[in-house]
């Protein structure tokens, strides 16, 4: 899975902020946003969670295809002895309902299996959204707050592109490279030894209030 899921969407990262007088004249830092996710601590257990979760589904979804593979081979089993005229009649027929009604549970576990996927696709895609987001909004916040700091008017970000591959930034001055300083900040944080400390994911939206009036109580 590649770490740079929200780097391609972050065409520039201008942060305008007020500063002192003194630093009227101070220089626009810049930083590679690319790098900083990239070896961001947190970055690494993002991954880990979601190939995790990712896992997961594909398992659930895995558990649907073995039940549907053998509700069709006992439906095939049960219409080609429905066929054989080695059998008697009855056995036959009773071959016969057995077989469409193999059928209608294969077809039903089918519909519910797609129904599953789209869901979990669609779940996964929200969660992913999500946590690389906050991941972004984790990194912007310590940039932020380092610019407003050392008085910084605004900082840039140097590995960012335009939709012709074109860096925006076509020369940097690597003396106003403040990435080493922010990554260490990140990653100031890290849990003693390496140890991975749980991913929190980030809260979805909450649902917009209802502003239908509760139902009135019963007369007694």
């Amino acid at each position: 899975m590649k770490k740079a899921i929200w780097i391609g969407s972050l065409a520039l990262v201008t942060l305008a902020l007020a500063r002192p007088a003194a630093a009227a004249e101070a220089a626009t830092a810049h930083i590679h946003m690319a790098r900083l996710i990239e070896k961001y601590y947190r970055t690494e257990q993002t991954v880990k969670r979601l190939e995790e979760q990712k896992a997961a589904y594909e398992a659930e979804l895995k558990g649907f295809s073995e039940r549907i593979e053998k509700l069709n081979e006992e439906y095939t089993s049960a219409r080609e002895d429905a066929l054989n005229t080695a059998l008697s009649r009855e056995m036959r027929d009773q071959r016969r309902d057995l077989a469409e009604q193999k059928r209608l549970e294969r077809d039903d576990l089918v519909r519910e299996a797609q129904g599953i996927a789209r869901e979990r696709s669609q779940r996964f895609d929200a969660q992913q959204q999500r946590m690389w987001r906050s991941i972004v909004d984790e990194v912007i916040e310590v940039v932020a707050e380092h610019a407003r700091l050392q008085g910084l008017p605004a900082v840039l970000d140097s590995s960012a592109r335009g939709d012709n591959g074109v860096q925006f930034m076509l020369y940097s001055d690597p003396r106003f490279d403040i990435t080493d300083v922010i990554l260490e900040k990140l990653n100031a944080s890290r849990p003693v030894g390496g140890a991975a400390e749980p991913v929190a994911e980030p809260a979805p939206e909450p649902a917009a209030e209802s502003t239908e009036a509760p139902p009135a109580a019963d007369a007694q």
